[in-house]
């Protein structure tokens, strides 16, 4: 899938993440699998693809991506600092997440909508950049979450993921949710540690190159 606020820039994201899942899944289940990290962190965790032979931008969107997912983590570990933050859209709170992993900014955002709450957090280059980042998958969840509820009990969550939306969409989510903002640094921050950082080959690159960027996650209770 793709969100954007262009038809254009959503398509070329949807086959984008299309090329970096099947990389995954090839990739995942081959011998190769770690080398490039997968034996560390079995998630597509740090993975991006990018059209054409721009492998510099690929590799930029895959570190955003392992930034995103570390500092996210390290955070409801209890290991960073977090701050509420002013965000530029109506009836959206947010939440700057402070890190030492080098530069980039990491937002979450979340709302409460008739279908339940709905989160989005992302990192950018900058905090305008990140916010807007994160403004597009909040906007994404809350779809998703509209449309499961439309099903109402004709489908039931089909994988871990989902069940996660839809717990913290609930009330006794938001709780632990809001408990978490409430709640300071606990415990010392994990170093930011490479382990692959490099483009994965494979029939895919006719299309694009799809990079990795994985790093040590803090913990693997996420």
């Amino acid at each position: 899938t793709g969100s954007a606020r262009s038809v254009a820039t959503a398509s070329h994201l949807a086959i984008s993440e299309a090329l970096q899942r099947w990389a995954f899944l090839a990739v995942l289940e081959s011998p190769a699998a770690g080398a490039f990290g997968f034996a560390d962190d079995s998630s597509s965790n740090g993975m991006a693809a990018y059209p054409g032979l721009f492998r510099r931008q690929a590799r930029i969107l895959a570190r955003t991506d392992a930034l995103e997912r570390h500092t996210v983590v390290s955070w409801w570990d209890g290991r960073l600092p977090a701050e509420r933050a002013v965000a530029p859209f109506p009836g959206v709170e947010a939440v700057r997440i402070h890190h030492n992993a080098g530069p980039g900014e990491v937002i979450i955002l979340f709302r409460r909508t008739r279908a339940g709450y709905v989160y989005g957090y992302a990192a950018g280059t900058t905090l305008v950049a990140a916010m807007h980042k994160a403004a597009i998958k909040l906007a994404q969840a809350e779809h998703v979450l509209v449309a499961h509820r439309a099903k109402g009990a004709l489908v039931s969550p089909a994988n871990f993921f989902e069940r996660r939306v839809l717990f913290f969409a609930g009330e006794e989510g938001a709780e632990l949710f809001g408990r978490r903002l409430l709640a300071r640094q606990s415990k010392p921050p994990r170093p930011w540690r490479t382990l692959f950082d490099g483009e994965i080959p494979g029939p895919w690159a006719r299309w694009a190159t799809v990079w990795r960027c994985c790093v040590q996650m803090p913990t693997d209770e996420y």
